[in-house]
């Protein structure tokens, strides 16, 4: 089984927003990201931009064999519905925004979830939002739960992914490693014709979908070829 996994490498895509919300200094993160990671050789990291262009089917493809999806917090991370399983998700938050959407979701669904706060990217926001800001009920981040514009102003900016996110996804990684590797070894085996002996008995029809609702919305998406904002 360690041969036939040392014949792949695990993926990690940064999921690039066009507009609003985006990385900054890219290749930065990459650098970075080869720095923190563990056994960094052993990892494939690419760059995808969103675009209105891309189609459902488009996604799925790249998606279906992402071990881990980078993105700053937005609509984007309802990808995870089209990441394998076990996959990783991790967000990065503007400076002070903080909206919890989509951790619940991932549990649900089965994908690992982190996440990592920006530091300022402006000098007005580094001055600004610090006086409007209140600890989430975690205890984890200070953000801006007041006015909806102040929200909004806080929610607008970019992001910036740094050493604390780093080595914060590298640690979720590291956790992780084990689940990963498990799916490789499943692909593997599977790709090798080998049979599982104690599910190969089990008629297809009858195996239970482990999540059908999230998967009959997924396969409608996929057969109606729906291109949306996702």
């Amino acid at each position: 089984m360690n041969q036939l996994r040392k014949t792949k490498k695990y993926k990690l895509l940064i999921y690039q927003r066009d507009q609003s919300r985006k990385f900054l200094n890219v290749n930065g993160m990459l650098d970075l990201l080869q720095s923190s990671i563990h056994h960094s050789e052993d990892w494939e990291i690419q760059v995808f931009t969103h675009s209105s262009s891309h189609s459902a089917c488009e996604l799925v493809h790249i998606l279906h064999n992402v071990d881990v999806l980078l993105t700053p917090h937005g609509f984007q991370s309802l990808l995870l519905l089209f990441l394998p399983l076990p996959a990783i998700l991790f967000e990065v938050f503007p400076f002070r925004y903080f909206k919890n959407c989509y951790e619940k979701l991932s549990a649900d669904y089965g994908v690992i979830y982190g996440d990592a706060m920006s530091p300022a990217t402006s000098w007005h926001s580094a001055w600004l939002l610090p006086s409007l800001s209140a600890a989430d009920e975690s205890g984890r981040y200070q953000f801006t739960p007041f006015c909806p514009i102040c929200r909004e102003y806080a929610r607008s900016h970019h992001v910036s992914f740094q050493t604390v996110a780093a080595n914060q996804l590298a640690r979720l990684i590291n956790e992780s490693i084990d689940f990963l590797g498990n799916r490789f070894i499943k692909e593997d085996l599977q790709s090798h014709r080998f049979v599982n002996s104690r599910s190969s008995n089990i008629p297809r029809s009858k195996k239970k979908k482990k999540y059908p609702v999230v998967e009959d919305m997924v396969n409608k998406v996929i057969e109606n070829s729906v291109v949306d904002k996702v």
